[in-house]
């Protein structure tokens, strides 16, 4: 039904939309279309069981471990979700063995790898903080580690021995909000990291030579 120009739009939504929206929503948090699905999405897999899926990803298709390790060497920034049974609990492609190779295209990994320090690196992107698993290159012809990160459009906290860094896009998104709002770093660092894990019980932070 059309609106008429003297209806109150919000109240209209209230009473025609607001159920089914509030149905949709709530459909996210479960398999929704996949509810039925028992083999790997993923075209020539067929493996059954599949339990994880993408909410970065256009779609709630579920997928193997081993499709999902492949195919998000290309985004290793997207956020994995796997099922228990019950429902949806967050993982990190960290935790499932995909390790950001840089100095090499997606898929091609060093014969020379140099981990970063700890085997853990932190990421600042525009909407979450990422704890990775990050190789450098370690070929003769390699780049500084700096540079490195730069070509993969990472700003490294610090010219030496980087344990973290800022996507591009964050800084574009800070610089914004700063025009716009004037954020401060402070404020965006925490609005991120709320956006990361707001329930206080695990804080993200950036601490040793990181952003903070």
């Amino acid at each position: 039904m059309r609106p008429r120009y003297q209806d109150n739009l919000h109240a209209q939504w209230a009473r025609d939309d607001r159920e089914r929206f509030l149905d949709e929503l709530l459909r996210h948090d479960g398999r929704g279309d996949y509810v039925e699905q028992v083999l790997c999405g993923r075209p020539g897999c067929g493996r059954p069981d599949p339990t994880y899926r993408c909410v970065d990803c256009l779609h709630g298709c579920l997928y193997c471990e081993d499709c999902v390790q492949e195919t998000h060497q290309w985004t290793p920034l997207h956020h994995i979700e796997e099922w228990t049974g019950d429902y949806f609990e967050r993982r990190t492609l960290k935790s499932l063995g995909v390790c950001l190779q840089l100095g090499h295209p997606p898929g091609v990994r060093c014969t020379n790898p140099e981990r970063a320090w700890g085997n853990t690196f932190v990421i600042i992107d525009s909407h979450t903080i990422y704890e990775v698993a990050l190789d450098f290159c370690g070929c003769g012809s390699a780049k500084p580690k700096p540079i490195q990160l730069l070509r993969m459009h990472f700003y490294p906290a610090t010219g030496t021995n980087p344990r973290s860094a800022a996507t591009f896009w964050a800084l574009h998104r800070f610089a914004h909000m700063t025009l716009e709002s004037k954020c401060s770093a402070y404020e965006f660092y925490n609005s991120v990291s709320r956006e990361t894990n707001n329930t206080g019980l695990d804080p993200s932070c950036v601490s040793g030579n990181g952003l903070s």
